[in-house]
């Protein structure tokens, strides 16, 4: 269950028919791509409106089965009602809540929306992040401040916040982001009708993407992409999708007046251009195949007599004893097998040691030294877990993207939930139209969960790459496990280079719906 508090001002009764229209459209392109399933619907409550209050409108909204309509004291309950009027919900039930304010510019607010008391909103500790007891219900809150005007040529611009850092995407999409979003040019006769619709689809997407279970900046991003395409299209072309600003230093523990208004923009957008000098060395595409993650250098020796090419050294203990003695013989079996060993996390050991590769997660690029991984000629992969992070990775230009975790898995605590097979299509397609920008390969890693149950349907979604843990460290026979996986990509391969005459240059990724 979710709640948005939503200013009063903004949603009118005319923007509330609007925006259960848009919502209805939203639904129906996220059943059509997989990301809902047929039966489910949306509900919509405003019995929890305090009228009287300044802050606006709570609204709570939520997925609902229709087979189930008993449970619900909706009205015109089937599938067509894809909009139900509830009873009240008691808030205590609510698992996340958003203060969502919509306005022609951030300034001089510094995300308080102008309202002494709103500070203590941002001081809220993000959901991920805290563990609640038994029997607790979760219920914290997040500002999120949108600005769009109606002004020609104005700047659409969101800031919220995550722990201590202020986050943004740019005002253009990675096709320019020197420029404007063009879509926000009105006359003052249209401002209106224009400035409702654009409102009522904007706040849908981010609506639909929270209800998705998408995090709150994945959610934002959809609903700027959105903009950009038409109403029953999921947005897949990265010229679609807003640039990632930078994150902003400053600390919240002290003023949050402190907090500066303008962000700076990303450099790194898009381009038509052939210019790779930053790109980091590439892989080799035939041995990126199956990639066996494993905590220790035995295994890394046993699986390359095996024949695989491409393995990484995972060791999460970094105080152990013999750490460095692993990573340096795993380098120097990379060598000797001529096979892909990337290194995860110790980037400082895997410069020292003259690494293949490092692979490293999200919390790691702040503080790893990229430009002198990029300098030593070491390829790097880097862990995804969904847009925001995607965007973000692709701007380092890595050797590979990860994407994950695919489905639940018990090798390590995830932060994230498991992405599943539909938006592990969306996300390929979002890296491939970023290869195509780009014009180099773009290999992918799709990760968590997969084994040779799974790794046809994980295959056919069109990452380039399985890696495996305990489908292969668990193994009655390894040996067997590893041959199994190896024809599974022969058998790949073969299909597709049959299916490639007739896809005018184009692979079919070979996606049921």
């Amino acid at each position: 269950m979710i709640g948005l508090r939503i200013s009063k001002a903004l949603l009118t009764a005319e923007m509330s028919i609007l925006l259960k229209e848009e919502l209805h459209h939203f639904l129906k392109v996220a059943q059509t791509e997989g990301l809902a399933a047929a039966d489910t619907s949306l509900f919509f409550d405003e019995n929890n409106v305090d009228e009287h209050s300044d802050d606006g409108w709570l609204i709570c909204l939520g997925s609902i089965d229709l087979r189930k309509p008993d449970k619900y004291h909706g009205v015109g309950v089937g599938k067509q009602s894809v909009m139900l009027t509830a009873d009240e919900w008691p808030q205590q039930h609510l698992q996340q809540r958003y203060h969502v304010t919509y306005c022609e510019q951030i300034n001089d607010q510094r995300l308080t929306d102008g309202q002494n008391d709103q500070p203590r909103v941002w001081k809220t500790k993000p959901l991920s992040k805290r563990k609640p007891k038994d029997g607790d219900t979760v219920n914290l809150a997040a500002h999120v401040m949108i600005a769009s005007s109606p002004l020609p040529d104005a700047p659409l611009s969101e800031r919220w916040l995550v722990e201590d850092k202020v986050r943004s995407l740019s005002s253009g999409t990675q096709a320019d982001a020197s420029n404007p979003v063009s879509i926000l040019q009105y006359t003052p006769s249209q401002y209106t009708f224009s400035q409702h619709s654009f409102v009522s689809k904007h706040l849908a997407w981010f609506i639909g993407g929270l209800i998705l279970d998408f995090p709150l900046e994945d959610a934002l991003i959809i609903a700027r992409a959105s903009l950009n395409v038409s109403r029953e299209t999921w947005p897949r072309s990265v010229h679609d999708f807003p640039v990632i600003a930078a994150d902003a230093n400053e600390n919240l523990d002290g003023d949050i007046e402190k907090i500066s208004a303008e962000l700076p923009i990303s450099e790194t957008a898009i381009s038509d251009t052939n210019d790779n000098q930053h790109c980091f060395k590439a892989v080799n595409a035939a041995d990126l195949s199956l990639y066996p993650v494993v905590d220790d250098v035995m295994w890394v020796e046993k699986l390359l007599r095996l024949g695989v090419k491409t393995i990484q050294l995972r060791i999460k203990n970094p105080h152990q004893t013999d750490l460095e003695q692993q990573i340096k013989q795993a380098v120097l079996l990379g060598k000797t097998y001529q096979a892909q060993i990337f290194i995860n996390d110790y980037w400082q050991l895997a410069i020292q040691y003259q690494a293949f590769g490092v692979h490293l997660g999200q919390d790691d690029l702040p503080t790893a030294d990229i430009q002198a991984l990029r300098h030593a000629g070491i390829r790097l992969g880097i862990s995804t877990h969904g847009y925001w992070e995607i965007l973000k990775a692709q701007q380092q230009q890595p050797s590979y993207i990860a994407l994950g975790h695919i489905f639940p898995t018990t090798t390590k605590q995830m932060p994230s939930l498991p992405q599943g097979l539909a938006r592990l299509r969306l996300y390929q397609q979002l890296v491939d139209s970023i290869a195509e920008a780009h014009h180099r390969a773009m290999p992918t890693v799709a990760i968590g969960g997969i084994d040779l149950e799974n790794a046809a349907t994980v295959l056919a979604q069109g990452v380039s790459s399985l890696a495996v843990v305990r489908a292969v460290t668990q193994a009655a026979n390894a040996a067997s496990v590893v041959d199994a996986f190896q024809r599974l990509f022969l058998s790949r391969e073969g299909g597709l280079l049959r299916r490639a005459p007739s896809q005018s240059g184009r692979i079919d990724n070979g996606i049921t719906r």
